[in-house]
């Protein structure tokens, strides 16, 4: 009878417990709340459907997630709908953490993401930008992460560059082109405004290296600010990298990466490969970067050439 007592009272306590943790979600019960904000959005000129999801768990805290499908709403349309946003919400969701996304383009569902306090200027340019962008590439699959991603591309990159270019203006926008794989083009990650003098510039520099590229990064000055590539020879890599880092014009005032691998070089992941990397004109390596290359990833001559190219363009204390 003891088990039992000790038992009883452990279940009580149990029991207790559990009250305070499920009395510590925080915020009050919103439901009806939201049902009525999504029901005054939906009546709102230019929205197509709105959804309003709230939860109130101990596991995930209180949140508020709002979207709205706004595809052929005027850009005033759509303004109105973020200022109202916070009329309509009033003080009922304050410390949830809420997000908002309103689609703005038809075909690929494009969205805008508002934060706490939206400008409606930059609102309205973003979304012209990404219905330009849409109209600009009827047949090609565009995704929205940190910036706007194209890809399966295929037509040339410089007539991709064009299209974006009259598509988003002067405007600030990361644009990803992403060429078909039976492409010979590498990818470009471009901050735009890029200006077609630098793009002439780029286009100059790449032309000038040694080496086979995958991938092509331009900074927001119009500058390479990272490159992946192949070498075509493992025993002339040495003098093709110091080659490449040449042509891209990279030192201290305009730091770059360069990534590399080998053409002839070991090709089985369970295998060393031959491969490296640079900070040229910096010191900008990742974390798990200690500067010593493990033996089970690189093979030894790969870990000799990282080293040599490291000691002559990167800038980290020795």
């Amino acid at each position: 009878m003891v088990g039992a007592g000790h038992r009883a009272r452990g279940l009580a306590v149990a029991v207790g417990l559990l009250a305070v943790v499920v009395g510590c979600t925080g915020a009050p019960d919103r439901h009806e709340e939201a049902a009525r904000l999504e029901s005054a959005i939906t009546q709102m000129p230019g929205v197509d459907s709105a959804s309003v999801s709230y939860e109130n768990a101990f596991a995930r805290g209180a949140t508020l997630g709002i979207d709205v499908a706004m595809p052929t709403a005027t850009a005033s349309q759509i303004g109105d709908v973020v200022s109202a946003l916070g009329r309509l919400k009033g003080q009922d969701f304050d410390g949830f953490y809420q997000w908002t996304n309103i689609t703005v383009t038809p075909r690929q569902r494009l969205v805008v993401r508002i934060g706490g306090d939206p400008n409606l200027v930059a609102l309205t340019t973003q979304v012209d930008q990404l219905r330009g962008v849409e109209a600009a590439f009827p047949d090609e699959t565009i995704e929205q992460y940190s910036g706007i991603d194209i890809t399966d591309l295929t037509m040339p990159v410089p007539e991709a560059l064009a299209r974006v270019r009259t598509a988003v203006g002067g405007g600030q926008v990361e644009v990803v082109l992403k060429p078909k794989q039976a492409s010979s083009e590498p990818l470009w990650d471009v901050e735009f405004p890029f200006p077609v003098n630098r793009e002439r510039a780029i286009r100059e520099q790449l032309d000038r290296m040694p080496v086979t590229l995958d991938g092509v990064w331009i900074g927001k000055q119009g500058y390479l600010t990272r490159l992946t590539a192949d070498v075509r020879h493992r025993e002339r890599a040495y003098e093709d990298i110091v080659a490449t880092i040449a042509a891209s014009g990279a030192d201290k005032d305009r730091p770059m990466s360069l990534l590399w691998g080998a053409q002839d070089g070991p090709q089985d992941r369970n295998e060393p490969t031959f491969h490296g990397e640079v900070s040229v004109g910096a010191c900008s390596y990742g974390p798990n970067d200690q500067g010593q290359p493990d033996p089970k990833y690189f093979t030894p001559d790969a870990i000799d050439l990282q080293k040599r190219v490291r000691e002559r363009f990167d800038t980290c204390p020795r």
